[in-house]
């Protein structure tokens, strides 16, 4: 792998690393990663310890906080180093045996065709929800040409089953594979797309529909963890209402006060670009940043007067108290709509876009 590329890449919520240490050690800038570190290459760490099984449930972000610290001593002892916290050297080592880089070469795979890369290539596909088998294989069958019709369809290409330059190029720009050239060095349409992407600095999220989403979200028990797409800021909601999209309130008042400095000191309707962390997967969204339609002081679901944000008498649309927020916020996805008026609101639309990339 050249230097330049980033040699770790995100696929399926486990991370890949490189076969031989050198990949890690040209990635990691720095000696050691300790509490107080900030860098995009703590992320790759929680990844990297959630894959081996010590940073489970929790989200994933820039800070080497205490949470990371913990995971860091409980996988440290678990191979038998000196357990400090502290992510060096030997550390780092340990977490790459047991990973890989999604890496393809740079052809065109279609069917009859036996590769390594047709295993990364049904990998993303499976991502998607379009190939439907229990682990991925080398044998590019017609299952496999099926499903990058799908993508084909999804993306605009011309729907001919093939994984050529088209279908490899948006998998390496989403972020699911390190797409190479037969020499293995990383090709220059690549390197441009994982630095300019920010697969390790900014992640993208999963373009799917309301329709897709809705179903697992439950109103009054699902809490979600939210990754603003632009600072990286996480703080968690719980789904409390919606039909046409999601309502959901801050969990806490801390949650709420991170809700409002994001949206620069006061809370307001413009629209942010937002990633939803659920069920070990990224989601593309936007989230408008003011409350409304309850009141935190009376009982949620009585009919009230002076609901806030002016949205006068109705039904108590505030349901977690004690968050310091009265009423609820409006979180979108691909394809949903607005209560109002039952048509997708353009801007919430712009951002999902946004939040997954395209």
């Amino acid at each position: 792998m050249i230097k330049k590329v980033m040699t770790l890449l995100l696929i399926g919520g486990t991370l890949a690393l490189g076969s031989g240490f050198a990949d890690v050690a040209e990635h990691f800038k720095q000696p050691v990663y300790k509490l107080g570190s900030v860098s995009k290459d703590v992320y790759w760490l929680q990844r990297a310890l959630n894959d081996a099984g010590f940073y489970k449930n929790h989200a994933y972000t820039l800070n080497y906080g205490p949470t990371t610290e913990q995971a860091v001593k409980a996988y440290q002892k678990s191979v038998g180093l000196t357990a400090d916290g502290v992510a060096g050297t030997s550390t780092l080592a340990q977490l790459q045996t047991q990973n890989r880089i999604p890496e393809v070469k740079r052809a065109t795979y279609k069917f009859g065709d036996t590769s390594k890369s047709v295993y990364w290539i049904q990998s993303t596909l499976m991502q998607f929800g379009y190939l439907d088998i229990d682990k991925p294989t080398d044998f590019y069958g017609a299952m496999t040409e099926e499903a990058i019709k799908t993508f084909q369809m999804k993306f605009n290409m011309t729907v001919d089953g093939n994984a050529g330059e088209a279908v490899l190029a948006k998998m390496a720009e989403l972020g699911y594979i390190l797409l190479t050239t037969t020499d293995g060095t990383a090709s220059a349409a690549s390197e441009q797309t994982v630095i300019s992407r920010g697969v390790g600095e900014r992640r993208v999220g999963e373009y799917i529909t309301w329709n897709d989403i809705q179903g697992s979200l439950k109103r009054g028990s699902t809490v979600l963890t939210l990754e603003d797409f632009k600072t990286g800021t996480i703080f968690k909601v719980k789904v409390t209402y919606g039909g046409v999209h999601a309502d959901i309130e801050p969990v806490t008042k801390e949650d709420a006060e991170i809700i409002k400095k994001l949206w620069g000191g006061s809370y307001n309707w413009s629209r942010r670009a937002i990633l939803v962390h659920f069920n070990n997967r990224i989601i593309a969204a936007s989230m408008n940043g003011m409350p409304h339609a309850g009141l935190e002081n009376q009982p949620e679901g009585k009919y009230i007067n002076d609901r806030s944000a002016g949205y006068g008498y109705g039904y108590n649309f505030d349901m977690v108290k004690n968050n310091g927020v009265s009423g609820h916020f409006c979180l979108h996805f691909r394809d949903s709509k607005l209560h109002s008026t039952r048509t997708k609101d353009p801007k919430h639309q712009e951002m999902v876009r946004v939040a997954a990339g395209l």
